[in-house]
């Protein structure tokens, strides 16, 4: 019995030429016997533009894993987890506007993945759309930033990756500061372009003389300029818990069953002012 397993990665339709290096790397790197299947997948409906990467390993899974980890490790933040194959073709595919690229050579894989417009993608990438409507310009001050403890950093990296999905700018430390970055000069230009903080409050979070450092950040920043650029979601706290300064203010528990699109809805409504 055959035991493959599928990985997919959803990247940006606009600028989907940056995956080039990426993807070719992955071609180089594993042969065909072990990397048996290769397909781009691109939604070209409008308003849900996607363009998802969908790799099939019969073996030697592990050491892709252990490559992404170590060459990649950015990349993890791109895919899309609890997907079945028969489910991304079923529900990712069929029941859209997807157009399908399979391929095996960077040569098949440079015919489609163009900055201009093609049998898979049939809008152009922004580079193109720039030169013919000139640049727009970008605000990169509506960061998100993510205030946690690290004993609380797999599901806060949960938290990072449904965020990603909604296509939200989110400061997430894990994949902000690198070996050799001074920690403390990452966090301060995190917050200094924060737009919004997220606090995931935790008895962990209120052990951690970090995580109360940036807590006392955003509640300051809220006494003096009057500006609600913060956010509580309780992870483990009851309310008592909650430290007394934040009690007045409304915030969002996991324990309830929405809480997911409480968060996204709120977090879009205060980035959009």
């Amino acid at each position: 019995m055959i035991n493959h397993k599928t990985y997919l990665f959803e990247f940006s339709y606009r600028e989907r030429t940056k995956e080039l290096d990426f993807i070719s790397d992955i071609l180089k790197r594993f042969d065909n016997d072990t990397l048996t299947g290769v397909t781009i997948f691109a939604n070209n409906n409008i308003y849900k533009l996607e363009f998802l990467l969908l790799l099939v390993f019969e073996k030697n899974s592990e050491i892709f894993d252990k490559w992404l980890i170590e060459t990649y490790p950015q990349k993890k933040t791109n895919l899309k987890f609890n997907y079945s194959l028969s489910e991304i073709v079923a529900n990712q595919i069929n029941n859209k506007s997807y157009t399908a690229h399979s391929f095996s050579t960077l040569e098949q894989l440079k015919t489609v993945l163009t900055d201009y417009k093609n049998k898979v993608f049939i809008f152009p990438t922004s580079k193109i759309m720039e030169e013919i409507w000139g640049k727009t310009e970008q605000n990169h001050s509506s960061s998100i930033f993510l205030s946690h403890s690290s004993v609380d950093k797999p599901l806060v990296e949960e938290i990072f990756l449904e965020l990603q999905k909604e296509d939200l700018n989110v400061w997430f430390d894990k994949y902000e500061i690198d070996l050799g970055d001074s920690i403390t000069d990452k966090i301060n230009d995190g917050l200094n372009k924060a737009k919004l903080g997220i606090l995931c409050l935790s008895r962990s979070f209120l052990s951690s003389n970090w995580a109360k450092s940036e807590m006392n950040y955003f509640i300051q920043q809220r006494i003096s300029k009057d500006n609600s650029n913060f956010i509580c979601l309780i992870l483990d706290l009851d309310h008592s818990e909650i430290p007394p300064l934040l009690q007045d203010y409304r915030y969002i528990t996991i324990k309830e069953s929405n809480w997911q699109q409480q968060l996204i809805n709120y977090i879009k409504k205060r980035t959009s002012l």
